[in-house]
């Protein structure tokens, strides 16, 4: 796949899975040329899990949970059959098909968006720079990510009898937004200590919007006007930050956001450096919901995470009860002990 295309989608098969689903075939949009909104979600599958194969039974599991397991295989055929003849069938297969398998050929398409986010963003975690902050490489790298971001993944699929499936889409969701929040955050910052505060404030705005109840975004936009010299602005958007934690959490700003009001406010200069908390490297997808019970557990894990000698911990299960919520909060816990960030 030539990631560079993803601007001309007059060759080829252009995919866009960020925001509302969009397929172009030759220039032409192939967006509603599937027969069933399953067909569509199926194709979508494939092609976000373009690495690897799939296994017709787990397919049909996923896809129709509710049938048994022959009429679920003669519905995956079904709709198989139905992604053909959505593609084509020219020169250039871009479903592998076989009698066991299924996948999705990444290879032969010319975009494939959520393909070339990753890439880029991931590119920036490995690029052995002094500061991904101050790295123009990094920084072009991620405009490239972020310019593909047009809306939450999927965001126009649902599946309403199909769980699993909307769970696999909720986490996808969860990791692709984190990723632009995080590269929104560095873009800022990047061109704040570059000078650029109009470039700057874009990004800020923008995650602000993103995520309006994380206050990070709003203290860095606060701390991005007060730098520009609109102190009024950076003091509006304290109270618009207050304003929105009051009515959908019922909170106050913490400690952090109040003193970094207070210090805009009784007009104190600002450092050039950043003044919100440094980024840790973390997948973990934020969570909806508080964490409720289950002391006893979080303090197990407390002492055996702090503890050198313990490499690795294992939790186990019957299915429904909680584990990965468990992982995820006991993760999110204890992030800053750990100066390399938490997968």
């Amino acid at each position: 796949m030539d990631t560079d295309n993803c601007t001309d989608i007059s060759t080829g098969l252009s995919l866009r899975l960020l925001g509302p689903f969009q397929m172009h075939l030759d220039g032409q949009d192939r967006s509603s040329a599937f027969r069933t909104r399953k067909e569509l979600a199926l194709f979508a599958y494939l092609a976000a899990e373009a690495g690897r194969l799939h296994r017709r039974e787990a397919l049909a599991e996923l896809f129709w949970p509710e049938r048994p397991e022959g009429y679920a295989r003669t519905n995956l055929r079904q709709a198989l059959y139905g992604l053909r003849k959505a593609v084509g069938e020219g020169d250039l297969p871009y479903l592998r098909i076989t009698d066991e398998q299924v996948g999705f050929k990444a290879e032969f398409a010319s975009c494939l968006d959520v393909e070339v986010f990753s890439s880029r963003y991931q590119s920036t975690l490995l690029h052995p720079h002094t500061k991904l902050t101050t790295c123009p490489e990094c920084a072009a790298a991620l405009q490239d990510a972020v310019s593909l971001y047009r809306g939450d993944f999927l965001v126009d699929i649902t599946l309403p009898g199909s769980q699993s499936f909307q769970e696999w889409v909720i986490f996808q969701r969860e990791q692709y937004h984190r990723s632009l929040l995080t590269a929104l955050h560095n873009l800022s910052e990047y061109y704040q200590q570059d000078g650029d505060f109009d470039r700057a404030h874009n990004y800020a705005w923008r995650y602000v919007n993103e995520a309006p109840l994380d206050e990070a975004a709003h203290r860095q936009l606060m701390n991005l006007l007060a730098l520009n010299g609109q102190r009024s602005a950076a003091i509006e958007q304290f109270h618009a930050c207050r304003k929105i934690l009051q009515a959908e959490l019922g909170i106050e700003p913490s400690t952090e956001t109040v003193e970094l009001y207070n210090r805009i406010r009784t007009g104190i200069v600002l450092d050039l450096g950043p003044t919100i908390t440094d980024f840790k490297l973390t997948n973990l997808p934020a969570q909806m919901t508080s964490f409720v019970g289950r002391q006893g557990m979080l303090d197990r894990f407390e002492s055996c995470v702090v503890d050198p000698a313990c490499r690795l911990l294992t939790l186990v299960g019957m299915a429904g009860i909680g584990k990965t919520r468990l992982a995820k909060q006991v993760a999110g816990d204890h992030i800053e002990k750990f100066p390399d960030g938490i997968w």
